[in-house]
Order: C-alpha cells, then sequence, then structure tokens
C-alpha cells in the first residue's frame, strides 16, 4: 500500500481557510496520540521515506511525508518564534477543480499564520508548478498569511538531522533556567570548536551533557557556527 494523496475520509473539510486554521490546531490527538491532518500519509510503504516526529512544541506525534520535510520540522522545533505547527493541514480550493494541500501550517510567536513548502530544489521548478505556487500566495496575501517556499538549502542535511535528533531525543524531559540559560550565553563562545569538545569545554563551567544538548538544539548559543548541525555550516 502506497501514499495516496487524497483528503482522509470521514473528515469534514470546512470552505473558510480560517474555520480549518482552527480545528487544525484544536483537534485532538488520534489514540496513538498522532496530530493527524487532512491529507493521508502513509507510513511504511516500499520506497517512501516517511517520518514521524514525537513533538515536545506541539504535545504529539507529527506526521511528515519525507526526509526534508523531518528536516524541517525539526527546524521548527528549534526556533523561539514558532509557537505550534501542524503538517497536511489545510486545504486550499484554487478553481478550475484544482486546489493545494501546503506542507506545514505554523502559528508564529506573533500570533500571525504562516503556511510553508518543502520541495528538493527551487531552481527546478516547473512553470506549472511556479505558477500554481504564485496563484496560492497571491490568495494568502489577501488573507494576510504568508507563504513561504524552501529547499534542501534551508533545511538540515541527513547527517545533521541524525546529530539533531539524537541531541532532541536527550532532552525530551530536560529542562534549564531562565538564568542557567542566561549565565551559558555570557560564556565565551569559542567559534569553530567541534561539537564533541564543546561538552568538555561547558563542562568546565558546570554543564552537563544534557544541558548543553539544549542550549544548542535551542539555539541559545552556537547558533550559526557548529557546522556539525547548523544549516549555514553544511559539511
Amino acid at each position: 500500500m502506497g501514499f495516496k494523496p487524497n483528503v482522509r475520509r470521514n473528515i469534514k473539510i470546512e470552505k473558510n481557510l480560517f474555520e480549518q486554521i482552527q480545528c487544525a490546531f484544536h483537534s485532538p490527538p488520534s489514540l496513538s496520540n498522532q496530530l493527524v491532518g487532512i491529507r493521508n500519509i502513509y507510513h511504511g510503504s516500499f520506497g517512501k521515506r516517511t517520518a514521524i516526529l514525537p513533538s515536545i512544541k506541539n504535545n504529539g506525534a507529527i506526521s511528515l511525508e519525507s526526509q526534508l520535510e523531518l528536516g524541517h520540522a525539526i527546524e521548527l522545533e528549534r526556533l523561539s518564534s514558532i509557537y505550534a505547527y501542524r503538517t497536511q493541514a489545510i486545504k486550499i480550493e484554487l478553481g478550475n477543480n484544482s486546489h493545494a494541500f501546503p506542507d506545514f501550517l505554523i502559528l508564529n510567536n506573533l500570533k500571525q499564520y504562516e503556511l510553508h513548502e518543502v520541495k528538493e530544489c527551487l531552481n527546478s521548478l516547473s512553470d506549472e508548478q511556479i505558477e500554481k505556487f504564485n496563484q496560492i500566495k497571491e490568495y494568502l496575501n489577501r488573507l494576510d498569511i504568508e507563504y513561504k517556499l524552501f529547499d534542501h538549502r534551508h533545511i538540515p542535511t541527513q547527517r545533521q538531522r541524525q546529530r539533531l535528533l539524537a541531541m532532541y531525543q536527550s532532552i525530551r524531559t530536560h529542562q534549564l533556567s531562565n538564568e542557567r540559560i542566561e549565565l551559558a550565553k555570557e560564556i565565551p563562545f569559542p567559534k569553530c570548536m567541534p561539537l564533541e569538545h564543546l561538552y568538555s569545554y561547558f563542562e568546565n563551567y558546570d554543564y552537563s551533557y544534557e544541558d548543553l544538548n539544549y542550549l544548542v538544539f535551542y539555539k541559545h548559543i552556537g547558533r550559526n557556527n557548529i557546522k556539525e548541525i547548523n544549516i549555514l555550516e553544511k559539511i
């Protein structure tokens, strides 16, 4: 059984986009604690690289259609500017029997909505795809909803994703006080130091392995200069 890009049965889709958004963010998770969208994603199918991310931010598991989407979801987890998000949660009618299911619905910390689309390479989009994305953007602009396109250049590589997921797993029940976070920011941070060396470096300041993972994953320190995990320092 492969991935079927159809609307989930027995789910009523509101015509008003803002009603869809409210349903997406207020619908309870499934019995398996998955936050299910209105479009099916079948996991475990041959040849598919789908993923499920147990999201701390959303208090439920997020279903993802590809490894690129997984990388984007990891970045959304890391960003303090993102309050919550859902996947495959909105259906946009474009006319002429055409519609779109944007990959990510975002609620940011300013209580504004965004829709994100993730593609392998934006430079290789067909004219038909570009026209469709422009249609969506024009429609959303009228509703004051920002529409953003991302590709592999904006997303952690597979190796970086693996590192970040290992960090994420280690901090699922870990917290740091604001005081400890602010103290860590004052520590002179050596640029270009490999991640492995940072653990022993921060031990000198009484920060544990989990503490450092928390600080780095949530970008309190080392935001753009740890090449093993950060997008701007791909390896």
